[in-house]
């Protein structure tokens, strides 16, 4: 399944063939479901460049004083968008899609633990803060659209148990809607307990 967040790029980079000019062979993986295409582009092209000149294999092996004479450069490896690499095939830098693994038993198996660690994350806060102020309303309810990049692999579908316990810090809320792209239904937590809803019928 394709995320929505990548299909700009994707389409970009399937104009391009999945390739960038160079005259020696190079592979970029991304570390990130979405980047800025152009500028990324831009600044893999000009790495390969000075990698050629400086004989290294990889940006990051690049003199400091090269680096920062680069400051694009310098700000697309900090970004950690995706590792740029010497290969020994044919000319090119060849566009690679992020994968990911990770064993299912990792992931807590009560979801209210993944829930509460989205407060590390600076998209929650600020509309956890917003809710909170309604005040003069009846009733709170915060919904959340979960990336797969929040999504521990055994949560991929909506085939398990509902949480056990309450996740803390939106105690404020008078309900939580979670839904991911990968469900079939919402997961509700309201009075203290979770509950799937199916989807109202068309």
């Amino acid at each position: 399944m394709t995320e929505q967040a990548s299909i700009a790029w994707q389409g970009m980079a399937m104009k391009d063939n999945w390739s960038w000019p160079a005259k020696t062979s190079w592979d970029f993986r991304l570390n990130k479901v979405s980047f800025a295409y152009k500028k990324t582009k831009q600044v893999a092209i000009r790495a390969v460049k000075l990698c050629d000149q400086w004989s290294v294999d990889t940006p990051s092996d690049l003199p400091a004083e090269v680096l920062e004479a680069e400051p694009e450069l310098a700000r697309f490896l900090a970004d950690n968008t995706g590792r740029l690499n010497r290969t020994p095939f044919k000319s090119g830098i060849t566009l690679h899609q992020g994968t990911r693994a990770e064993f299912v038993e990792a992931a807590p198996a009560d979801f209210a633990r993944v829930v509460e660690s989205w407060h590390e994350h600076p998209h929650l806060a600020p509309h956890l803060e917003k809710v909170k102020r309604a005040s003069q309303l009846d009733e709170v309810h915060l919904f959340v659209v979960v990336v797969s990049e929040v999504l521990p692999v055994r949560f991929f579908t909506d085939n398990f148990a509902v949480p056990r316990s309450s996740p803390q810090g939106f105690e404020g809320l008078d309900a939580l809607w979670i839904w991911s792209e990968y469900w079939h239904r919402f997961l509700v937590h309201r009075t203290r307990t979770w509950t799937w809803v199916d989807f109202p019928p068309k």
